[in-house]
């Protein structure tokens, strides 16, 4: 029945092969393929060992850990060269005449040769480089119609990545203006998708390309590597989406617009194909479903993924994978500034559900019994009610035990409780660096006015030791005279307080020796104008 479905969402009918503007590809030879001998370089009998011998093997004996490995020798020239039949044309001698081949029919069997063998392998070597692969041909199955619908199904999607809000968004971008509307988009589980889903439940993924183990590594690694692409390219089919528009118009506008246009920088291209307006999907299983009253665009986040199947080398498996969107969530809420009321999905449930359905259970077991016990005359049923538990004292209890919180809570509460001793501590420990300060510079100050006191004490003791009378002879005897233009001369404050101390003093002898020299000479005056005055 799935299959019938699929088959009937069928794609609409494009451009033809026959069109004018392209007969001259098929007709010209310019266009053509470059035809198989040309494609190697043909060499002659010199570099035969170049493309037999081991040699000039490709691969290694040795992994990337420095293990031995026994692999089979693999020469990639062969891809590019090949080795000519024919002898030497510039050789001086004639070629030998071929031996006439005798065929023994007795036996049944004949010594004739044949270029099977190498028609063969040159036809294998041909299959693997003209190895084509078809990842990005996932609608090349769906047919082309010339009618259209107002429902379009989108097909070959990363359903692991993606949900109904994610599209219904996407595609609204591109639909008409008003009054053209998208009404829903919905997500079913396809037959396939569900018989795979189950499969895996029991028995994990199911790698149906990786038929036999292989004994070397490097091709084991390539199998297993495409097999692994393969079963990604059909987890890509195990559900589809219904868009419902409001008419054709706006259905074939968003088709027009829309197929085959990559989603973001995922590299999958959208595969939107018709409906036809008589399927119905009721049997099928929802997974997701968005009308546009559910669609708040301001708390919306674009979806930035890859598919490592159709962009990389190496595809991850992803039936055991968790949603990245909750690790994100999760990682997020530790934040901070994280907004808790986003992240109540993540949190369990309140035991009153279960409480809600065992008394529900509970209930209706006692209905059972009491019917049964008014049928049965014979046997009486006595029940006893407890007065005091009313409804209202039911309510509080649940309301009670709802108002208990959870574990994520409790764990919210004790991650704020030690943020606000942390901040107590950090008060604390400035408080402390504060008081230091203070009593720091106290002592400073203390320290420096009695280092101000020494100094003084110095100056004092410096002066009084320049006044003493036993060291005179420093300043007034040339024996301890000090020659600073010595070389032996090494400056000190000891001799420049010297020097100092002798400059004053002797500056100062200099002006009592002038002092004396006038009341000396006044003195001679005085006795010549006494001596003048007797002799007149």
């Amino acid at each position: 029945m799935e299959q019938r479905k699929l088959k009937n969402m069928k794609k609409k009918k494009k451009g033809s092969i026959d069109d004018e503007r392209f007969k001259t590809v098929l007709n010209e030879p310019r266009f053509d393929a470059l035809p198989r001998k040309e494609r190697k370089v043909v060499v002659d009998e010199r570099f035969k060992d170049m493309l037999a011998s081991e040699k000039f093997a490709s691969r290694s004996n040795v992994d990337m850990r420095g293990r031995h490995v026994n692999l089979r020798p693999k020469n990639d020239l062969n891809v590019l060269y090949e080795l000519s039949n024919d002898d030497y044309s510039n050789s001086d001698f004639e070629p030998e005449e071929k031996k006439e081949i005798k065929i023994d029919l007795a036996r049944g069997n004949g010594n004739i040769t044949s270029s099977d063998e190498d028609s063969s392998s040159e036809w294998e070597m041909d299959e693997e480089e003209n190895e084509t692969h078809d990842w990005g041909e996932t609608d090349r199955d769906a047919r082309r119609v010339e009618w259209a619908s107002r429902r379009l199904a989108l097909c070959n999607m990363e359903w692991d990545r993606i949900s109904a809000t994610d599209i219904f968004v996407m595609i609204s971008s591109f639909k008409p203006p008003a009054p053209a509307a998208i009404r829903s988009v919905t997500i079913y589980k396809s037959d396939f998708g569900q018989k795979r889903l189950e499969e895996e439940e029991r028995m994990g993924p199911k790698l149906t390309k990786l038929k036999k183990p292989v004994e070397d590594t490097e091709e084991m690694d390539e199998i297993t590597r495409e097999a692994m692409r393969a079963y990604q390219l059909e987890r890509m089919r195990y559900y589809y989406a219904i868009i419902e528009c409001d008419g054709v118009e706006t259905a074939s506008c968003l088709y027009e617009a829309c197929d085959g246009v990559e989603f973001e920088s995922s590299a999958v291209r959208l595969d939107l194909r018709f409906v036809p307006d008589e399927m119905i999907f009721e049997n099928n299983s929802v997974k997701e479903r968005v009308t546009e009253e559910d669609i708040n665009l301001n708390a919306f986040k674009p979806k930035n993924f890859e598919s490592a199947a159709l962009s990389k080398s190496s595809a991850k498996l992803t039936w055991d994978e968790t949603d990245p969107e909750r690790i994100k969530a999760e990682r997020d809420a530790f934040l901070p500034d994280a907004d808790l009321d986003q992240v109540q999905y993540l949190l369990a449930p309140c035991s009153s559900d279960e409480e809600d359905d065992e008394t529900g259970k509970s209930i209706a077991l006692l209905k059972e019994a009491k019917t049964e016990a008014f049928k049965k005359d014979d046997s009486v049923m006595e029940v006893t009610w407890d007065v005091e538990m009313t409804d209202d004292t039911i309510l509080n209890n649940k309301k009670k035990k709802c108002d208990e919180p959870t574990p994520w809570e409790k764990y919210l509460e004790k991650r704020k409780a030690k943020r606000k001793e942390r901040k107590a501590m950090i008060a604390e420990l400035k408080k402390k660096q504060k008081a230091e300060m203070i009593e720091s510079t106290t002592e400073n100050n203390i320290k420096s006015s009695a280092k101000n006191k020494l100094k003084k004490d110095v100056k004092t003791t410096e002066s009084d030791y320049i006044d003493d009378e036993r060291f005179k002879a420093l300043y007034s005897n040339s024996a301890f005279a000090v020659d600073q233009s010595h070389p032996l001369f090494k400056s000190s404050k000891l001799a420049l307080r010297q020097a100092e101390e002798k400059q004053k003093r002797k500056a100062s002898s200099v002006v009592e020796d002038s002092i004396e020299i006038l009341a000396n000479k006044l003195k001679k005056k005085a006795d010549n104008a006494k001596k003048l005055k007797k002799n007149y």
